[in-house]
């Protein structure tokens, strides 16, 4: 038996990572409808992948090595299996470019960049707990997400476009968020006391505090990843799910999740290819219908083949 609710969770965040990647506000005209879109895909959807990183950091087991070693094998594998699936759609760009190549294997292609940042972020913080403190490694962890972000707001005016990687990676992102989600395990950080009507005050002035810093990148062009807000709702949203019991038997919706968040962009520059004249909004029903049956169909293969889910 397995508590389904956070599966349920899940396949929302992932929802909202195909949100991010295929933005509504692309579509329209209207100011009024263009703000709230952007509010939307750049702000309120931005909660996805740090807590895809928390709830990570919450069910890896970081105090026996042979369980991390499973864990950093499959993951591994997972990121070269999926990897080596988008290798057409970027082979030109790394084709006569060693340097660029090494950036993508490193950092990963497009939303691939999730796996190393996981695979790296909890490594160093396996490393960590072995020489410090639970307090000393949450200060770390603060301190190098408050540096991505300082970067993030340096990204428009110094750093070109494709140097991303230089504040969205594990150091900055992953390692901070699957901090987060251990010392909640471990219960260093317990925000039980919160996972009742005042969470959801919190939790409100949190979303309003995204909203702003989002409305702050639509006005002066500043990154949409790293945003302030989310060091403080994202761990709240987690005590408040992983309060939910829904029991149920493990099976096609434990592995949805991931299904969509790797086959979505697969589908995105597929259907942009042959159905360049689609908008957004009329191709997101298309692409999360392909995306989940798709996932049906590895989840079959998966029974057999290990470490594609």
């Amino acid at each position: 038996m397995r508590n389904l609710a956070l599966d349920y969770f899940k396949i929302f965040l992932s929802v909202l990572v195909v949100c991010i990647h295929l933005p509504f506000y692309v579509d329209v005209e209207s100011e009024f409808l263009y703000t709230g879109y952007w509010l939307f895909s750049n702000g309120l959807a931005r909660i996805a992948v740090p807590l895809f990183l928390i709830i990570n950091g919450y069910f890896i087991n970081f105090s026996s090595r042979k369980e991390f070693r499973n864990f950093f094998f499959r993951i591994l594998v997972l990121y070269f299996f999926w990897m080596a699936i988008y290798f057409p759609f970027y082979f030109d760009s790394v084709s006569e470019n060693v340097s660029y190549l090494l950036i993508i294997i490193l950092f990963g292609y497009h939303h691939l960049w999730y796996l190393p940042a996981l695979l790296l972020g909890a490594s160093m913080l396996f490393l960590l707990n072995k020489y410090f403190s639970h307090k000393s490694v949450l200060i770390i962890s603060i301190l190098f997400f408050f540096t991505g972000v300082v970067f993030q707001s340096m990204y428009n005016f110094y750093i070109p476009t494709s140097r991303v990687f230089l504040f969205r990676n594990f150091l900055f992102f992953g390692f901070p968020f699957i901090t987060i989600g251990h010392l909640i395990k471990v219960k260093y950080i317990d925000f039980s006391f919160l996972a009742n009507c005042k969470a959801f005050l919190v939790i409100a002035l949190a979303f309003l505090l995204l909203l702003f810093e989002s409305y702050l990148s639509l006005l002066y062009g500043l990154g949409n990843d790293l945003h302030l807000a989310l060091f403080v709702i994202c761990p709240f949203i987690f005590t408040v799910i992983s309060r939910l019991v829904i029991i149920g038997q493990r099976g096609f919706l434990s592995v949805l999740p991931n299904g969509i968040y790797f086959t979505h962009v697969l589908f995105i520059l597929l259907y942009g290819e042959f159905f360049p004249f689609a908008s957004n909004i009329q191709l997101f029903p298309v692409i999360m219908i392909s995306s989940v049956i798709f996932t049906y169909f590895l989840s079959l293969i998966n029974k057999r083949v290990k470490y594609i889910l």
